[in-house]
């Protein structure tokens, strides 16, 4: 992002004695002083103030330690007068740590480590008159604005786009909304997609050039560097708006995607601005409508509830862009055929590891049905032995007395079947006996 520090009545002025001081208007003052010493402070801008105490408010934007920044200058000096300028940086005590003086039209530093807060100055050498337009604050980058941009003129730069991918035949042209003391791209507010986007930006004092022929030949050189065969101009903003309707009558077959007409209500306080500024911006809406086709996109306010706030912020609505239509990413064979090979194999393993663990589970169980089956065998043997043991007799005196009875009693029978029964000795006698007669 790029801030531009402008002259201004409320800014904090020095040496006042004997100087002419006329606001033509935002970018252009001029100073006159035939009396004034080499090397005095003509003006000054802080980052941060106390307002109670010096009546002035900080202009100036933070800036990131031990990052390198591109200022540029734009002063007409005179023969006898030449202003230059001063950066200069406190801690937190406010003891200046660091200086650097700025004597070209264009020149970088690096801020340095442990500052508070830093001021700039405007110092002047010789005496006589010249002219102060604006300075140009950046962080210093391959480009203008951000790494690859170009500079289209002074106040006006492009930038494309590319994705890896182009997949849309149309190359869309987004105009950034100008604004106050800022310029930047809104690529933030534009969702991701595989199309070729050319982001133009300008500042609010040079709105009124935003509209040039040095545009429109880039805008074919782009067209053609991603073989596009359409171009679609998008505004978000009454500046823009009316831009990308103006680039689109000029580019045969182009499209124009613009707010409706209760989105494009001009910021308060524009009339205040510089007699031409203010003119110029009045007249929009009007321009607007004059210009618009039937045919030509509508952006759409995102939020569910309109701003019923009376006061409306010099600010470009970016949030509008986000109604854009977008397109998905094209499938990328290769990585989609890895992806479901991937896919397969993690599946293919998460069956194996189910079934594996199915089997475990299962042998589980069948180990614990058998020991289960077991411990059960075990427990009705042990059964079976308690009920025998409980039904034995028990052993005392009388049954012994009672075994030991039927016992002599068994003897005595048994004597008694032998007595009648003849010994072999006896049956022998006897044969013979026979036999002798």
């Amino acid at each position: 992002m790029q801030t531009q520090i402008y002259w201004q009545p409320q800014t904090m002025l020095h040496e006042l004695q004997g100087a002419v001081i006329d606001f033509v208007k935002e970018d252009e003052v001029h100073y006159q002083n035939h009396f004034l010493p080499s090397g005095r402070i003509i003006a000054s801008w802080t980052d941060s103030d106390n307002y109670f105490q010096n009546k002035a408010i900080g202009e100036l934007p933070q800036l990131e330690v031990g990052k390198k920044y591109r200022v540029k200058r734009f002063i007409d000096n005179s023969d006898k007068m030449h202003a230059y300028l001063s950066w200069r940086f406190y801690d937190e005590k406010g003891q200046l740590i660091d200086q650097h003086y700025q004597n070209g039209d264009e020149d970088t530093f690096v801020v340095p480590a442990n500052y508070a807060s830093y001021r700039l100055d405007l110092l002047s050498a010789g005496v006589g008159s010249f002219v102060f337009h604006e300075i140009q604050l950046a962080p210093a980058v391959d480009g203008v604005l951000i790494d690859g941009d170009h500079a289209l003129t002074d106040h006006l730069s492009a930038y494309l786009e590319v994705p890896e991918k182009v997949v849309s035949k149309t190359l869309r042209v987004v105009l950034s909304e100008p604004a106050f003391r800022t310029m930047d791209y809104p690529i933030k507010d534009i969702q991701s997609s595989p199309q070729a986007v050319l982001f133009m930006a300008t500042d609010l004092m040079h709105c009124q050039s935003y509209y040039d022929e040095k545009a429109l030949d880039f805008i074919s050189q782009s067209k053609r560097a991603v073989k596009a065969k359409n171009i679609e101009f998008v505004g978000y903003g009454p500046i823009s708006s009316l831009t990308a309707l103006l680039y689109r009558q000029a580019v045969k077959g182009s499209t124009a995607v613009i707010p409706t007409k209760e989105e494009l209500e001009l910021p308060a306080g524009y009339n205040r601005r510089s007699p031409g500024l203010a003119t110029f911006l009045q007249s929009l809406p009007a321009k607007i409508e004059e210009e618009r086709r039937s045919e030509d996109g509508l952006l759409t306010q995102p939020s569910l509830l309109a701003n019923d706030a009376p006061v409306q912020a010099l600010a470009a609505k970016g949030e509008l862009l986000a109604s854009l239509t977008y397109l998905d990413w094209p499938l990328d064979k290769k990585a989609e055929k890895k992806r479901k090979a991937e896919e397969h194999a993690a599946h293919v393993q998460a069956e194996k590891a189910e079934k594996l663990r199915a089997k475990q589970d299962k042998k589980q169980m069948a180990g614990q049905s058998t020991k289960e089956l077991g411990s059960a065998n075990i427990r009705a043997v042990q059964e079976k032995k308690a009920a025998e043991e409980d039904e034995k007799p028990v052993t005392t005196k009388k049954s012994l007395f009672r075994r030991g009875h039927g016992f002599r009693k068994h003897q005595l029978e048994r004597a008694e079947e032998m007595k009648e029964k003849p010994t072999s000795s006896q049956l022998l006698q006897d044969f013979f006996t026979k036999n002798r007669s």
